[in-house]
Formats: structure tokens, C-alpha cells, sequence
């Protein structure tokens, strides 16, 4: 979970360095991942049996709202610094996803309800300039939009996800197979969906930033599917996986030199404490 959570904050990372590429940048991203991806895909075929019918349909389902995913936090990053953008829409879908568990009967323990309050509490304050001061948060209504429909798009996936991991062949093989198939319906997605942002160029989106960051996304996300097989919560996971805010945020201060005024220290490590109670709260 550790290093799933280290690919997720340095493909983020690239993503949001990637503002003028559009739509373009995630285009690129997705084809190479089916590029590189297909015969550890047909390898998983062969040593862990196909998926069913079943899986394969929850597959291009969540491989739609995978694509529009990536569209949307393109105009996120666009919109809002990386310090900003990042913690929001990775924390937001802790309590619509510990829901979804306590829906399909697997109720969040009540450490772990107390721990989505600390970090709902953080995500407040994150993208504050000083304490007290909530103009920041709804003073542009666009840039907090393509944030919510980015967290939805993630609360959306997951749900299914978690759902598929039960349903595929234990192990990577499994995981891979399913992964495969819906990082190939995002590809479809995003490149018929007319593009948001501005053209994408050469220069701001090189294949090998390309190249690092399909390794990064997808190799992480692997991890998450192949954890979902064994855990029984989908907000455990996504909640564990999400300290990579720290290291996002600390990479926004050092290498961006993004502002980083003490309200937005304190929101971040609320969310930390917030998603570690979840986590450990089973």
C-alpha cells in the first residue's frame, strides 16, 4: 500500500506539471499504458483464467467514469495549485466510499468514522490562505467544480472496483486482466470526448514524461485492485493510500515552491491523522 500510494503522489505529481497539455497529456498516458500493459495482461490470461462476463462489463463501467476522471482533474490541475487541487479531491471520497461499505453491510468502525471527521476538517482548511478565512474555498465556483466532479468521478470507480476485485481471479493476474480493461475504456473516453482544456503540445508533453507517469498510475493502481481482493473495505484502502497527501504537498513546497502558510500545514496533516485513523481503524 506504501509504494501504491509513492506511484499515486509522483504520477499526480506529473499530471499537474502538465497544465497546457489538455486532455492531450492523459491521451498520451493511456495509450502507453496499452501499449506496455498487454502482455502482462494476456500473461495474467494465461496463469489466472479469464475474467468473467461480469467483471469485464464492471470493467468498461468503471473505465468510463476512469476516463472522465482524468479529464476532469486535468482542469483541476489547470484551475488550482497542486497543493490545493491534490488533498481535495483524493480526500473528499473517504465518506461517500465508507457509505458505500456500510451500505453493502461492512460498516467503518467507529474510530475509523472519527477519522473521516479529522480529515473532511483538513480538506476544509487546506486551500485557506489563514484560519477563519473561507472566501478562498467558494470564491470561484468553476475551479471548485472541476475539484468535486473530479472526487466524484473517483467515488464512482472505486465503488465498482471494489465490487470487481471480488468477482475476478485472486491474485495480480486477475487484478491485471481487470486494470487492462479499464484503462483501455478510459483511453476510449477520453479521446472521443472533445477536449477541455487547450491543445495539447510536443513540448509540454514529452512521451517520456508520458511514459513515467503511465508506469506510475497504472502500476500503483494494480496494487489497489490486487488489495481490494483482500480487503474488505474499499475506504480502508483508499483512506490508507492517501498518505501520499504528505508527500504530494511536501513536493509542492520544495520543488514548486507553491505558498504553503501555516493553515494549509495544518489541513494536511488533519487529513494525515484523519485517513491513518481510518485506516487503522478496522
Amino acid at each position: 500500500m506504501f509504494s501504491s500510494a509513492v506511484a499515486h503522489s509522483g504520477w499526480n505529481w506529473i499530471a499537474s506539471s502538465q497544465r497546457t497539455g489538455g486532455a492531450g497529456f492523459y491521451r498520451r498516458m493511456l495509450t502507453i499504458t496499452a501499449l506496455l500493459m498487454l502482455v502482462p495482461a494476456c500473461l495474467g490470461m494465461h496463469f489466472a483464467g479469464r475474467i468473467s462476463g461480469h467483471a469485464a462489463l464492471l470493467g468498461v463501467i468503471s473505465g468510463v467514469f476512469c476516463g472522465f476522471y482524468y479529464l476532469f482533474l486535468g482542469q483541476a490541475y489547470r484551475h488550482l495549485d497542486f497543493s490545493v487541487a491534490y488533498p481535495i479531491t483524493r480526500a473528499l471520497p473517504i465518506l461517500i466510499l465508507a457509505l458505500g461499505d456500510a451500505a453493502r453491510g461492512r460498516m467503518p468502525s467507529s474510530i475509523a468514522w472519527i477519522g473521516m471527521a479529522v480529515a473532511s476538517t483538513g480538506v476544509i482548511l487546506t486551500p485557506l490562505h489563514k484560519f477563519g478565512e473561507l472566501g478562498p474555498l467558494f470564491s470561484n465556483k468553476r475551479r471548485l467544480g472541476w475539484t468535486l466532479l473530479t472526487a466524484c468521478a473517483i467515488v464512482c470507480y472505486s465503488l465498482i472496483d471494489k465490487v470487481a476485485a471480488e468477482a475476478v481471479p485472486r491474485g495480480l493476474g486477475g487484478a491485471v486482466q481487470y486494470g487492462y480493461l479499464l484503462y483501455i475504456t478510459a483511453l476510449v473516453v477520453v479521446s472521443l470526448t472533445p477536449s477541455l482544456g487547450k491543445p495539447v503540445r510536443c513540448r509540454d508533453c514529452s512521451w517520456r514524461t508520458c511514459v513515467a507517469a503511465s508506469l506510475f498510475d497504472f502500476g500503483g493502481y494494480l496494487l489497489i485492485l490486487w488489495a481490494y481482493q483482500v480487503v474488505r473495505h474499499a475506504s480502508y484502502v483508499f483512506a490508507f493510500r492517501q498518505v501520499s497527501l504528505v508527500m504530494g504537498v511536501a513536493l509542492a513546497y520544495f520543488y514548486r515552491h507553491e505558498r504553503m502558510p501555516a493553515v494549509r500545514v495544518v489541513g494536511a496533516l488533519m487529513i494525515t491523522i484523519g485517513v491513518m485513523l481510518v485506516a487503522f481503524g478496522r
